[in-house]
């Protein structure tokens, strides 16, 4: 990669003055920033000198002014939004410009114009769920809605489900502001009062589309899928003068954004989803033209590979019924929109009536499926924005990479130029995922390579090359709607020599010193090279260098693709809290899987200097990791930053003393199993010594239940446990598993598990109070962690051998036997939670109706099982009770986050971002740490809903 580089120190005095000059953001040249925005979602990795986190609009304006001074000219900037760019479209070797982090306002919403101003850093689900109380949405529609940025979204002129109807983002661009090279700020409908260089910049875009409009026609490909950045087809067509169409697909070679002015449109008020099934890929795609002509807003279709990764998926327990089992080798989604249901109704039976009319004819669909309501549509739609990530979950060496992602052709030719395509990947002996906008002609590609692997490698360049080919052949494009990145190596050639050199003119004209993304999209003379798709760094050189025993237990970190679903915007998400309360990407899952990847790598390379730079900065990253196993559960390859996170604390602090607070956490199951049995001096004591456990960097731990654990069997009748009485159980026995948080700090759980159990007709044997160690695995003391756990496996093994059910309170506890225990290396343990019990038993429907309080679902239990909530649904419904489910995130107070004093103000920070207003005393609350925290805020304990169902069971039949 040539690319003319800044050294550090003028990096740093280009920093110091700029923090002179006024400029309010954050500067960082530490190894860690740099390190994690050296990749997007792509196949690079590519090392920033800096990044620079503007926070206001005037930041950028102070920075372009800065870099204007003599001494900092040859400074170059690469701006960056979302991060999941597929082919390195915001990497560079140079000074990257975040705006997602502070950037991210939505300054204006003008319902009676349609009209909304946005800064970059908006995320597209948060635009949309600003607009939807006024009946408004923003159309265009990316997999990656949680995180993609506005910014972004223009950067590459975005687009994605439904643009058939809808068209891309360059169709609702406004006006943007925009910074230039020269410090300038041009408004992109308004030119009065630009600079010189804007002005002549304008002058040079008019003069090149005025002397080239044949060939501008000839070249531009006539389908809903352009040729976007530098669109001189629509930026100016002799009379009208639209510079959003110039900027929209730039990806920041011509200025740095301040502000988007966008169109939005009314939402639709009726949406309906038909799923059609096909036996064969290429069939379901040769249909789609059958399809099309019933005028659905989108047909988007998937194969074998995605429906089979999708079992995986948190959300299959919602889906299973409309993939048919394991028949199906592809789907296709139609989804109709309009005003009325009568309308959407008639497309809908339209279509059927076809499909049934077609039954059992060659090529014909086997199969067709309505979504049943809004939450399968949903989730049918959440497994196709997924359908990147979950390919990123196959197993092997070999991943599924875009760099061939986004091809588009015109839909008639669609399955011709698949058929060709397939060949040369089969020719080439990878795997792959289909998957897409098949009603435009744009399918996602991903082939599999083994990027570690030069022989690999070398395919990249090879399978490129050769689609590229077929997309000029087939009249199409390589990119259809991602971008460009690195790709822009081809530009020349869909362009033509005769439009590219008109492109160098413009470019030269708004940056004449190649400030802005350089080396990529359009450079300003051909004595400056673009950048080709095999040249700069790939992640698969860093990775070679990781030994295969440091790759042991941080395999899910190396396998991180990049993907960003950690970035979500939303607070009412569970993945991932820390990123959510901070918006540092060193403190998100993939940060911090690059950090540790980083981390082995290092260590297997024995660069001493490096890791001591690197360490300290790993550690900050994790110290707030609050260890909730969200990412686990929600991230599509299942990124375990918790069990990494505990494996470097071990390695930390074996050259560094542990603090009095790990070695108190360390002891409290031990000591709590006896203070336990006198709760009220315990208690009392706890309190006396509040000021020394604080100084110590404890805070708001809990009290001893005043009813202990032994006193509740005793009540109900319940033996101390023998192994002798599994032997002579009765065949309505149940074996309850106590836990320390239940029996030692909330007996009233226990009380009211048993009380359920009873009424039900089960007769309820109790193991004693078992220490799970989830403070040890969370803290890294993993060696006293094994011996817990193994301890607890020899008597699980020998509750297994019962054949009695074995039901466990707390879920983070019951999970510990499929995860953590795992992780450190035993065969594990399945313990089901209450709810998983219930959801399979014969239940009295005694509740006539009644409506329970909402559920709060701890985030660890939801992610880790995706059908919670619905069995807990399931287990009311059957009781004869309706149970509505909050949608949130995390309460802040998971691990041991919540109970730091450092941490503290952050714990309530969280809870008030999803929680605050949604919870109540009256709320059912699953997690012990969740209810634990409403009381510390609201002053209230909240009940776990087998309180509320002991509580009816115990009323007088209704």
């Amino acid at each position: 990669m040539t690319l003319p580089a800044a050294n550090a120190v003028l990096i740093t005095d280009f920093i110091n003055a700029l923090i002179q000059a006024g400029f309010r953001g954050e500067c960082h040249q530490d190894r860690a920033h740099r390190l994690v925005m050296s990749t997007d979602n792509s196949v690079y990795q590519v090392d920033p000198q800096a990044v620079i986190y503007p926070i206001s609009e005037g930041d950028l304006k102070t920075l372009m002014s800065v870099a204007n001074q003599p001494a900092f000219m040859g400074i170059q900037f690469a701006p960056r939004g979302g991060g999941t760019g597929t082919n390195g479209q915001s990497l560079n070797s140079c000074v990257t410009v975040d705006t997602s982090r502070h950037l991210n306002k939505i300054i204006d919403i003008d319902v009676e114009a349609q009209r909304v101003w946005v800064q970059p850093g908006v995320v597209l689900d948060q635009l949309n769920a600003a607009l939807a109380p006024h009946g408004l949405f923003f159309p265009p529609n990316v997999s990656t809605s949680s995180r993609a940025t506005i910014g972004g979204m223009v950067g590459t002129d975005a687009s994605g489900k439904g643009s058939r109807l809808y068209g891309k983002t360059s169709d609702y661009v406004e006006s943007m502001q925009i910074v230039l090279s020269d410090a300038s700020v041009l408004m992109t409908r308004s030119l009065q009062g630009i600079s010189e260089r804007a002005e002549a910049a304008v002058t040079q875009l008019k003069q090149s589309v005025s002397n080239n409009l044949d060939e501008i026609e000839r070249r531009f490909p006539k389908m809903n899928r352009g040729l976007t950045g530098y669109n001189l087809k629509q930026a100016w067509d002799g009379e009208a003068l639209n510079l959003n169409y110039l900027f929209a697909g730039s990806e920041g070679s011509l200025g740095l954004t301040q502000r988007i002015q966008l169109r939005v449109v009314p939402l639709p008020k009726v949406v309906k989803l038909v799923s059609v099934g096909y036996d064969d890929f290429m069939l379901a795609l040769r249909d789609v033209t059958q399809l099309v002509p019933f005028d659905p807003e989108s047909v988007e279709i998937l194969d074998d590979k995605i429906m089979g990764l999708a079992k995986s998926d948190a959300s299959w327990h919602q889906i299973s019924d409309i993939f048919g089992g394991d028949t199906l080798a592809a789907v296709n989604f139609v989804e109709f929109v309009g005003e009325d249901d009568a309308s959407v109704d008639a497309q809908v039976k339209a279509l059927v009536d076809s499909l049934s009319a077609r039954k059992g004819q060659p090529g014909a669909p086997v199969s067709w499926t309505m979504a049943r309501d809004e939450a399968q549509r949903k989730a049918l739609w959440n497994i196709r924005k997924k359908a990147v990530g979950l390919l990123g979950a196959l197993q092997g060496k070999r991943r599924a990479l875009p760099f061939v992602e986004d091809t588009a052709v015109p839909p008639d030719v669609l399955a011709d130029f698949v058929a060709e395509f397939r060949a040369v990947l089969d020719q080439q002996g990878v795997a792959y995922g289909m998957f897409g906008h098949a009603d435009v002609g744009c399918l996602h590609v991903r082939p599999t390579l083994d990027m570690t692997d030069p022989e690999d490698e070398a395919r990249l360049r090879l399978i490129s090359d050769r689609v590229k080919d077929l997309c000029l052949k087939y009249g199409g494009l390589l990119w259809g709607e991602h971008g460009k990145g690195f790709r822009g190596e081809f530009s020349p050639e869909f362009f033509g020599p005769v439009l590219w050199a008109e492109l160098q003119k413009i470019k030269a004209a708004f940056d004449p010193d190649n400030r802005f993304n350089p080396g990529k999209i359009v450079v300003p003379s051909n004595d400056i090279a673009l950048i080709a798709i095999d040249e700069p760094p790939m992640r698969g050189h860093f990775d070679r260098d990781i030994a295969p025993a440091q790759q042991t237990g941080f395999e899910t970190a190396i396998k991180c693709n990049g993907n960003g679903l950690c970035f979500g915007w939303d607070a009412d998400e569970a993945m991932c809290p820390s990123y959510k309360l901070s918006r540092d990407r060193t403190r998100s899952p993939k940060g911090r899987a690059m950090l540790l990847k980083e981390w082995r790598r290092l260590q297997s390379l024995g660069d001493s200097a490096a890791l001591a730079e690197l360490e300290p900065q790993l550690a900050q990253s994790l110290d707030d990791c609050l260890s909730c196993k969200s990412c686990t559960g929600s991230c599509p390859v299942k990124v375990n930053i918790p069990d990494m996170k505990s494996q470097f604390l071990q390695h930390w602090h074996q050259t560094r003393r542990r603090p009095l607070r790990d070695r108190l956490l360390a002891s409290l199951e031990p000591m709590g199993l006896w203070l336990s049995k006198v709760p009220t001096l315990s208690n009392l004591a706890m309190r006396v010594a509040a000021p020394v456990i604080r100084a110590a960097g404890l805070t708001e731990l809990p009290m001893f239940s005043r009813e202990t654990a032994s006193a509740v069997l005793r009540k109900h009748g319940i033996a101390p446990f023998a192994y002798s009485q599994l032997d002579n159980a009765p065949d309505n026995a149940v074996v309850l598993v106590q836990d320390s948080f239940t029996s030692f700090f909330d007996t009233a759980v226990l009380d009211a598990s048993i009380q359920v159990l009873k009424a039900l007709g089960y007769t309820v044997i109790a193991t004693p109070i078992h220490a799970n160690g989830k403070g040890l695995h969370v803290k890294g003391m993993r060696t006293a962690f094994r011996e817990v756990a193994a301890t607890n496996q020899a008597m699980f093994e020998r509750l297994k051998a019962s054949g009695l059910p074995l039901i466990g309170i707390e879920g983070v506890v019951n999970l510990i036997g499929r995860s953590e225990a795992c992780d450190a290396g035993l065969a594990g343990w399945h313990v089901q939670g209450l709810q998983e019990f219930l959801v399979t038993q014969s239940l009295p429907a005694r509740l006539n109706g009644i409506s329970a309080p909402e559920l709060f679902a701890h985030c660890t239990e939801k992610t880790a099982l995706g059908s919670m909530t619905a069995d807990w649904q399931a287990v009311f419904s059957a009781l004869g009770a309706t149970l509505p489910v909050a949608q949130v995130g995390c309460c802040g107070m998971s691990g041991v986050y919540g109970h730091e004093t450092e941490h503290r103000d952050g714990a309530v920070k969280l809870f008030n971002m999803s929680w605050g207003d949604k919870v109540s005393a009256d709320s059912l609350v699953t997690g012990f740490s969740c209810r634990c925290q409403v009381k510390a805020i609201q002053g209230t304990r909240p009940r776990h809903p087998i309180e509320w169902i002991a509580e009816q069971l115990a009323a007088p039949e209704r």
